[in-house]
């Protein structure tokens, strides 16, 4: 009876609207994993008396719709990993930021090398590190801030160091 074909389209579109659900608000392969389910309930409804769903629903819609979920899942977690990236861009900017606002004006090459490192050690979030600076006399002026930091590098390794940034 009509009816009973509007009851089993009724029972149809909500299990499209849940799959939708799933693919929305849960992580990507979670729709694909509950659609055996809503087909076996959509084919319980095919051979019930009182709800009649067309076989084409749970055989191509269910299918169908749990590939749109999953769809929908991997935009909503690429679109939540590109926010948390740039969340995390925007923070190191913000910290980058602070940092150059207590920037002094140093007084000499190794003060300013000594800023430098500390800024780095900051916004990079590291324990450790080389700053080489190069005079006007070609003079390099290496430092080195963070454990073990009264062992500046080697001469061979600040020349490479500056031959390398140029």
């Amino acid at each position: 009876t009509a009816s009973t074909a509007y009851a089993g389209t009724g029972l149809a579109a909500a299990a499209v609207l849940i799959l939708t659900y799933v693919g929305f608000a849960l992580p990507p392969g979670s729709a694909l994993f509950f659609s055996p389910l809503v087909v076996l309930v959509l084919l319980g409804a095919y051979f019930s008396d009182e709800f009649r769903v067309p076989l084409a629903v749970p055989l191509v819609a269910v299918p169908v719709a749990a590939l749109l979920a999953e769809l929908v899942s991997a935009l909503v977690d690429r679109s939540l990993r590109t926010a948390h990236r740039f969340s995390s861009r925007k923070e190191r900017l913000t910290r980058l930021e602070d940092v150059l606002r207590r920037f002094s004006r140093p007084g000499s090459l190794r003060e300013a090398a000594n800023e430098v490192a500390e800024a780095a050690i900051e916004i990079f979030d590291v324990d450790r590190a080389t700053v080489v600076l190069r005079d006007t006399r070609g003079n390099l002026i290496p430092v080195t801030l963070g454990p073990s930091s009264d062992e500046e590098p080697d001469e061979e390794t600040a020349r490479l160091v500056a031959e390398t940034i140029g």
